[in-house]
């Protein structure tokens, strides 16, 4: 039985409302009517009957007794008609009466039903928010899985499920096999980060995992340790001949120009390798070893890769042992300054001064400036450093201009740390103005491989210390990148030569025809000249031949304590012989 409005009811429901209907009370009077109608039909017969005898009895005139009978037939049938009527009243009345109810009954019904309707869809709602909820709570779980086990800014793996990689790789290896642990990190990353903010610095980084990805052997896993360091398990190689041609390929692929949002960027790897198991057989000293390898190439050449030893080992101890004795030096202020003097070569005076930090140790002694001044960069402590050197200095000059009018500059070489700290321009406003110096008789030496760090940000400071009237030297040129395309945009004032081409000046014809060259190039471009490393009259005597500005080297002096320093400028000989 269905309803218009798609309401059903079932045979149960069908059989339920007839039980009813059978139970109340006008279908069970039905048997109360019967014997009602049948005495009510009797008791007509007889009235009838014994009606019509009576009249007969008492009444002789056949047209009265027709009249009374038209009468009594007429009073019969209103009384019938009158019966009927309030039976049929009553009848209906029931009727409607249980037609309400049923009708209500089946309203109550229809509510109901739509009432567990609502309901069904309700619990479907329910239980379709549960399975969202649990698809959810499944893709959550993979994806906290997925961030557990791979590092978020790269998608390498991280370093806790690159150790299980490795722990498993060991648990599982077969005699004789080998694997080699690959620790890489990037040169001059720390610059991008540091000038060109953390965004640029992470995008990055998703280049240099994506360009890993790409050269890294097939069967190599990668990870990235934190900050610019990445590490690499390569299975599989038998022999250290595998391993550098392994590397070798690895260093020239990696090799590119880097573009990112329109800035170009140059960064090389530094690699340390260890191998299972002749330097470690578990995750531990393999990476500490190759750690310690790659710090070694950090701190030597760079853009290459070295392999562990113990004499690596020993190195690094040494390293430490410098930091901590760097640290207590500055404390104990055991730094000191010498003052190596600059000739002009046309007049043979002094045209001013390197200054040069000195190291004496209470433990080791005479430490070279090779020895600790990387040690110094590495560590941050060479801005404590720099700090001593630039009081001392600028103190120096304005002693020395009170004392003698001395109007030449006084040459300090600076770090790419320095570069990198911020307060650089701050702190030499700060030293010209507490002791009053005339910046034109300050000069500031930097490297090639300093400004190949960042090209343009280190250009632009140049260009602040070139405004003050600071002079800029660029030192050792030729021992670097010597690129001439942006040695005609960078903000310098002079070359230094390095000591390298003054040494072959008198063995090696092509050294004498770079000098010349790198001599009439600079004068082409407005710059002045300066060559390192002089020790010779014969090297002397090919410079002054060709036109250089001026030179220093132990020809003329070694570099002074100050006061012997000041004994040159009130003597005005420099010149041994």
């Amino acid at each position: 039985m269905e309803h218009k409005n798609g309401f059903q009811l079932n045979e149960e429901e069908v059989d339920e409302f007839l039980k009813k209907i059978k139970s109340s009370d006008i279908y069970k009077s039905k048997f109360v009517e019967f014997k009602i109608t049948l005495i009510y039909m009797i008791v007509g017969i007889l009235w009838i009957i014994y009606s019509d005898r009576l009249l007969v009895m008492m009444i002789s005139n056949k047209d009265i007794i027709n009249k009374i009978q038209t009468t009594k037939g007429i009073i019969y049938v209103l009384f019938t008609a009158l019966l009927i009527y309030i039976l049929m009243v009553k009848s209906f009345e029931r009727i409607r009466y249980l037609s309400k109810e049923s009708i209500g009954r089946y309203e109550e019904l229809e509510a109901a039903y739509e009432e567990l309707n609502a309901m069904q869809y309700e619990l479907q709602d329910q239980y379709d928010e549960i399975q969202r909820s649990n698809e959810a709570l499944k893709k959550s779980k993979e994806r906290y899985k997925y961030r557990a086990n791979h590092d978020y800014i790269t998608g390498l793996y991280s370093i806790i499920k690159f150790k299980e990689i490795i722990n498993k790789h060991i648990r599982d290896i077969k005699y004789n096999e080998k694997f080699v642990l690959v620790y890489m990190d990037i040169d001059n990353f720390k610059k991008i980060n540091d000038i060109m903010g953390h965004e640029l610095g992470d995008l990055f980084l998703r280049n240099i995992a994506n360009e890993l990805r790409k050269i890294a052997p097939k069967n190599a896993h990668i990870c990235r340790m934190g900050g610019d360091e990445f590490i690499m398990l390569i299975p599989n190689v038998n022999d250290f001949n595998d391993i550098d041609l392994i590397m070798r390929n690895f260093l020239e692929k990696f090799k590119k120009n880097w573009s990112i949002q329109d800035r170009n960027f140059y960064v090389t790897l530094s690699i340390g390798i260890s191998m299972y198991p002749e330097h470690g057989k578990d995750y531990e000293s393999l990476l500490k070893n190759a750690d310690i390898a790659m710090y070694e190439v950090k701190n030597t050449t760079k853009n290459s890769f070295y392999i562990y030893n113990e004499k690596l080992n020993l190195n690094m101890l040494n390293l430490l042992e410098i930091e901590e004795l760097l640290r207590e030096g500055i404390e104990n202020e055991e730094f000191y300054l010498n003052y190596q003097p600059k000739i002009n070569l046309r007049n043979a005076k002094i045209s001013g001064f390197e200054v040069l930090v000195r190291w004496v140790n209470n433990v080791r002694g005479f430490v070279s400036p090779a020895e600790f001044i990387p040690v110094a960069e590495k560590t941050g402590l060479i801005i404590q450093i720099s700090d001593f050197i630039f009081e001392q200095a600028f103190e120096t000059l304005h002693k020395w201009n009170s004392l003698y009018s001395f109007e030449q500059s006084l040459s300090i070489n600076l770090s790419i740390v320095q570069f990198q700290d911020g307060k650089l321009l701050e702190k030499i406003d700060y030293f010209i103005e507490k002791y009053e110096l005339n910046p034109n008789f300050i000069e500031f030496e930097i490297t090639e491989t300093l400004v190949m760090e960042n090209f343009e940000y280190i250009n632009d400071i140049l260009g602040e210390f070139r405004k003050r009237g600071i002079k800029i030297s660029l030192d050792d040129f030729g021992k670097g990148y010597s690129s001439l395309n942006y040695l005609k945009e960078l903000e310098i004032d002079i070359v230094k030569i390095d000591k390298a081409f003054i040494d072959g000046l008198l063995t090696n014809n092509k050294e004498k025809y770079i000098v010349k060259a790198v001599i009439d190039m600079a004068h082409s471009m407005g710059l002045s000249v300066v060559a390192e490393g002089i020790e010779s009259l014969e090297q002397l005597e090919f410079l002054q031949l060709n036109a250089c500005n001026k030179a220093q080297g132990y020809l003329f002096s070694k570099p002074l304590p100050e006061n012997e320093a000041r004994r040159l400028l009130e003597e005005g000989k420099v010149f041994r012989y």
